[in-house]
């Protein structure tokens, strides 16, 4: 059985969605943040932004997607490991 095409798309899927997840959270820090005091006092105006909060939910489902897509390649290689070793176990007659 080849799983080398299946590990790829996985690793390639979780690589698009890091990367995608950096990009979003690199506009956000560059368009609707700034780390100084005047920063501070417009805060207020990019807060309430339509676009900082559509990318900021959208970067937060990314973030909440990922851990979901991890957790299902850990439950498929854990099935499959289990489903190799019960194959290969001896039967009694």
């Amino acid at each position: 059985m080849n799983v080398v095409r299946p590990v790829c798309v996985f690793i390639c899927g979780a690589v698009s969605l890091s990367v995608c997840h950096w990009c979003v959270w690199q506009f956000l820090s560059v368009s609707c943040h700034s780390q100084t005091w005047w920063g501070l006092l417009t805060n207020a105006g990019t807060l309430g932004s339509p676009v900082c909060h559509s990318l900021n939910r959208f970067q937060l489902h990314l973030a909440e997607y990922f851990s979901t897509y991890i957790g299902a390649g850990v439950v498929a290689c854990s099935s499959w490991i289990a489903a190799q070793h019960l194959t290969t176990l001896p039967k009694n007659d």
